[in-house]
This record gives structure tokens, C-alpha cells and sequence, in this order.
């Protein structure tokens, strides 16, 4: 079965309702309609949804040229597309599982994205998060994930002129324990380098995507947490549920 995203709205007496579907993001609003947004013919995965001065934005990853990249297309407040559908990433890795965020237009018309990329031997991977404007130019990006360890799942959050990211990270798998890095041949790493073996660590950035204070550890996890959501409350508050 081949998928693709798409965005629909279905009545709802006195809600709005946003739900998940197989072959795609499904939005619940105000009219029976499905549009499909995406149309690579090779699928599309993971779709993210933001709520945008043109209707919304959605992000997901599809193989159309042969690797998971991330894709993103705007579409009006009735959910029909209105830009092209922009590659946001390329390179010889793959590119999963996009979380997108749209500052508000009075600060910045850029479109904010993060997501995990493996490398083409699957050497490592790695948290990141960048930056587009509404044209799918692409303005910076930045790995937010320690490179002695793995990073997934990143999600990213605007609050006011800066924006919150939170990724997990573990420690690559070494037959015989979870430690951080190895010593010489025939050394030990000592008991107080032993770290957890997976960690959700949270930073802020300006919408420029410079760090606003350092990395740090949000909670221990376990290598079977994959799924993060974040949210932000009306006092400004990210929270994290995994």
C-alpha cells in the first residue's frame, strides 16, 4: 500500500480535534474535506503539523530520491497546498521523524524543524534542528546532540524569540556494559564514568540558532524511549512527556 500525507478536516460540533492516521496527518476542523499534501508516490512517514500565518505547515520524510529526507509543504487554512513541497535536508545520511515549529510572523517568518539523521554506515546518529524560510531556503543548521553519544527523537518548541529543544541520547552500545567512550587496549573506564545508558536533554536557542545556556539533562531514560512531545504552556513553560 503506498502512503502519503495528507491533511483533512471533518466536522466536530464545538471542537477541533487533531488525530493521527496511517497515511498521514488527518486535522479535524471545520469541513469534510481530504487533501492529500504530499505526492512522491514512494510514501511519506512521521508527518508533523504547525499552525502558520498562511494555514499550516507539515513536515514528514519520504524516499522519493532514494534516502529519508525531510519534506515540508504550506497549505491554506482550508487545508489546500499553496507552495511546492520543499526537500529541507540531502546528504549521503537519512533523515527521520520531523518536529516543526513556527515562530510568530512579527518575530520571524522562518519555518523551524528538527530531526535525527543517520549516517550512510550507520556510524552515528544525530539530533538537529535548522531553520527555512517560507520559500524552503535554508537559513542554518545545528546538531544538538553530544557527538560521543546517539542522538533521536528530537523535537523543538517556539517560545517568544527563542525556541526550546529536546532530543534523547545514549550511549553507543559496547559489547560488556553502557559507558561512556573506551580507554587504551586492556584498560578499564572507571565505575564514575558510568553514565545511564539513554538520556533526554533539553537546550534553548535563539530563532538564529545560537545556544541560549548549555545542554542539560532533562530525565533518565531507558534505550526502548523513543517518542517525545513537547508543548508549551500559557506561562511559557516547555513540558515534555515521553
Amino acid at each position: 500500500m503506498c502512503v502519503a500525507a495528507r491533511i483533512a478536516a471533518v466536522s466536530f460540533p464545538g471542537a477541533a480535534l487533531l488525530v493521527a492516521a496511517l497515511d498521514g496527518a488527518i486535522l479535524a476542523g471545520a469541513a469534510s474535506l481530504t487533501v492529500q499534501v504530499s505526492r512522491s508516490g514512494r510514501g511519506a512517514y512521521e508527518a508533523s503539523l504547525a499552525a502558520h500565518p498562511l494555514g499550516f505547515a507539515v513536515a514528514w520524510h519520504d524516499t522519493r530520491h532514494g534516502l529519508p529526507e525531510i519534506y515540508a509543504r504550506f497549505v491554506d487554512g482550508s487545508g489546500r497546498p499553496v507552495s511546492d513541497e520543499y526537500r529541507l535536508t540531502a546528504g549521503a545520511g537519512r533523515s527521520y521523524e520531523p518536529s516543526i515549529a513556527v515562530p510568530d510572523p512579527d518575530i520571524s517568518g522562518d519555518l523551524i524543524v528538527a530531526w535525527y539523521q543517520v549516517a550512510a554506515d550507520d556510524s552515528a546518529s544525530r539530533a538537529r534542528v535548522g531553520a527555512w524560510t517560507a520559500a524552503g531556503t535554508p537559513r542554518w543548521t545545528r546538531t544538538l546532540s553530544d557527538p560521543r553519544r546517539e542522538g533521536r527523537a528530537a523535537v523543538v518548541a517556539v517560545i517568544g524569540d527563542r525556541m526550546q529543544c529536546v532530543w534523547i541520547e545514549e550511549t553507543p552500545h559496547v559489547p560488556g556494559g553502557d559507558r561512556v567512550g573506551k580507554g587504551a587496549p586492556g584498560s578499564r573506564v572507571a565505575d564514575t564514568e558510568r553514565k545511564p545508558p539513554a538520556v533526554i536533554r533539553a537546550q534553548q536557542l535563539s530563532l538564529d540558532g545560537e545556544p541560549v545556556g548549555v545542554a542539560h539533562r532533562v530525565a533518565d531514560v531507558s534505550r526502548t524511549t523513543w517518542n517525545l512531545n513537547l508543548s508549551v504552556d500559557a506561562e511559557g513553560v516547555p513540558w515534555v512527556v515521553f
